[in-house]
């Protein structure tokens, strides 16, 4: 985990931890399933943001797969 005295993470640390491309990160908040904020001109998701987007993702993976079950 990141020391408390870390910049907050950034774009591209998001995508990587969530395993998608800059494109579907982009899209992914653009939806509204991944909160972000920007801090002068950097964009940044919190970790708790992205811990919440991966568990969202993961739901609608499992309700998706038992819709076609």
């Amino acid at each position: 985990m990141r020391k408390v005295n870390d910049q907050p993470p950034s774009l591209r640390f998001a995508a990587r931890t969530i395993g998608v491309s800059m494109p579907t990160l982009y899209r992914l908040i653009s939806e509204g399933k991944l909160r972000s904020y920007h801090v002068g001109r950097a964009h940044r998701i919190s970790e708790d943001a992205i811990r919440d987007c991966v568990a969202a993702l993961e739901h609608e993976s499992a309700t998706r797969n038992l819709a076609a079950s």
